[in-house]
């Protein structure tokens, strides 16, 4: 993998990243991936990592699990220095700072945390139908570092870290450094997987806390003592009121803590992590400055009534599955839990049941929104990490015993003929499936994720965009802005007011927000700045003509969008897009 991305790096910096060395212009996927001379890298990529591979199962570090634990521990920490390196590579791709958006709702986060950072008073009036931990956490945040939209996607780049791992930890016992290793790739290029990680958004961070609550019990080898049950109950409380969308986990979690333990344990430990999730809940809801049970569970009901009778946003399977072969390495998991027992990989189980439980839930709520794929992305990693992995030793193994076949004399072989049948070939069924499973990864996974990375990197950002610029030359001077562009608030300087911040489709679609009712925001908050579509408000009869009469003055405009400030803002000459052109010497 380290073969891999640094050549695919290099290439990309030494050619323009994006951009075909023959055409110069942008590739698609297929296109991309059909050009000569990458295919000839990928390869020679490809050959260079399976030759390490390669030395690597020669000095016997694939072993069974009893004897890879009497290894060095440094070769424990490896994937955990994988992990490093991939977050790390992606927070210095991503252009995190000036990156206008990053996923869907990135863009609504760092408003919420903007207006709660700058007039905590009114976040009363923030139609917020989430949690507020998060927001809180990077509004303090802006409060100590300034704000800046790195802030919180590093927050959840230091999230898919602990979701690593915490996956570490929920492995079968068996597992050592060669599953981890197969986490990381199954994981890191699922679907959404990296655009969460470099976003604002709530998903990661959430199931990143809630999947790592999980982890300190069901992946701890010493028993489950009572502080550790109040510490996983106080971290699961967390993640709930960061998004509620993690009691997913919660019927997987029961199955596999309480099955697990022997009834003299469960009594005490339930009553810990219950006493530990009501104070955390306790606390954050001290602190939010609300707490609605219409807002955070009522409401998501209306969203998903509507969807159903309006038969929208069903769930795209496309989303979560975009690699067959990766279910050939589920099944041969699911295989090892039950040879092994079910009681005796918590973790284990507890991914099979979280994956359940999603097919179960998904197949029924809606609305859908993409980026639950997540959902299904974290136990499918974990199930096909423990299998790819058992198939590999397997495979090793058989080839291990061909080989000794082949290099004893015949007469040794003849006296243990019945042993040797198995491994004759040096090509098993494992073999097959573990080749099958690594090239459904190496031609449907890789290709998309780097489609995936291209798009995170090539995302429209505040320098580039002329109306940031214009914008924040009257930061100092106006406290309000309204935008018809709800990505560019957060980089122009100026907040929105709390009414508008979340124009989300949700609450267009539950009639909780229009026209007339933006318009009597306006008229209460009379923002200083406003930037409008030309096809959108300027089209308004009714809101040219309230224009007027509050005195607004253009001051800059282009084909699809104007920006309009408050008179006693205006400039005495007003700038055209042509003024703008001869500044910059074109």
């Amino acid at each position: 993998m380290a073969a891999i991305g640094a050549c695919f790096l290099a290439y990309r910096f030494s050619h323009g990243m994006g951009q075909c060395p023959c055409a110069g212009g942008l590739l698609s996927r297929s296109a991309w991936w059909r050009t000569q001379e990458e295919h000839v890298l990928v390869f020679a990529a490809m050959s260079v990592f399976l030759s390490g591979v390669w030395g690597w199962l020669e000095a016997g570090r694939l072993q069974p699990a009893a004897a890879e634990a009497a290894q060095p521990r440094c070769l424990s920490w490896a994937p955990v220095g994988a992990a490093v390196a991939i977050v790390l590579g992606l927070a210095l791709y991503a252009p995190l700072s000036d990156a206008l958006v990053i996923g869907g709702d990135d863009m609504f986060e760092l408003g919420k945390a903007q207006l709660l950072h700058r007039h905590p008073d009114l976040a009363v009036r923030l139609d917020n139908d989430q949690p507020w931990l998060h927001t809180l956490l990077v509004s303090w945040l802006f409060g100590w570092l300034g704000e800046n939209a790195a802030i919180p996607r590093l927050f959840s780049l230091g999230c898919a870290l602990v979701l690593a791992w915490s996956c570490f930890g929920l492995l079968g016992r068996g597992a050592g450094a060669l599953e981890r290793f197969f986490f990381l790739a199954f994981f890191f290029t699922s679907t959404q997987v990296p655009t969460l990680a470099a976003s604002a958004m709530l998903e990661l961070p959430a199931f990143a806390i809630g999947t790592c609550a999980a982890a300190v019990t069901l992946g701890c080898r010493r028993g489950n003592a009572a502080w550790r049950a109040g510490l996983a109950g106080a971290l699961f409380m967390a993640a709930v009121n960061i998004k509620l969308t993690v009691l997913l986990i919660l019927p997987a979690w029961a199955v596999a803590a309480w099955w697990g333990r022997r009834a003299r344990v469960r009594i005490p430990a339930v009553a810990a992590w219950a006493a530990g999730a009501v104070v955390a809940g306790l606390a954050i809801a001290w602190i939010s400055p609300t707490f609605s049970l219409e807002d955070l569970w009522l409401r998501h009901w209306q969203a998903r009534n509507t969807a159903l009778v309006h038969g929208e946003l069903a769930p795209v399977w496309g989303d979560v599955v975009n690699d067959l072969t990766v279910f050939i390495a589920v099944i041969w998991g699911v295989g090892r839990l039950a040879a092994r027992g079910w009681r005796r990989e918590p973790g284990l189980l507890f991914a099979l049941g979280w994956l359940v439980t999603a097919l179960l839930v998904h197949g029924f709520h809606r609305p859908w929104w993409s980026f639950y794929a997540l959902h299904f992305h974290v136990p499918v990693a974990i199930l096909a990490a423990e299998g790819v992995g058992g198939m590999a030793r397997r495979a090793w193994a058989d080839l291990r015993g061909f080989r000794r076949s082949v290099a004893e004399p015949p007469a040794t072989q003849g006296a243990a003929a019945g042993g040797k049948r198995r491994g004759r070939s040096g090509f098993s069924l494992a073999a097959v499936a573990a080749i099958t499973v690594c090239s459904g990864w190496y031609g449907f996974r890789l290709p998309a994720t780097f489609d995936e990375l291209h798009r995170i990197g090539s995302a429209r950002t505040a320098r580039a965009n002329v109306f940031v610029g214009e914008i924040r030359k009257y930061a100092s001077r106006a406290s309000w802005l309204y935008s018809s562009d709800p990505q560019i608030v957060f980089h122009s300087g100026i907040p929105q007011p709390p009414e508008l911040v979340l124009t989300t489709y949700k609450r267009f679609a539950l009639h909780r927000i229009d026209q007339e009712h933006v318009m009597r925001v306006l008229q209460e908050y009379r923002p200083e700045v406003l930037l409008l579509g030309t096809y959108a408000e300027l089209r308004d009869p009714v809101f040219r003509a309230w224009l007027q009469e509050q005195r607004y003055v253009r001051v800059f405009w282009t084909t699809n969008e104007e920006l309009w400030v408050a008179e006693s803002l205006a400039p005495k000459s007003v700038r055209t897009p042509r003024d703008l052109i001869r500044d910059l010497g074109l």
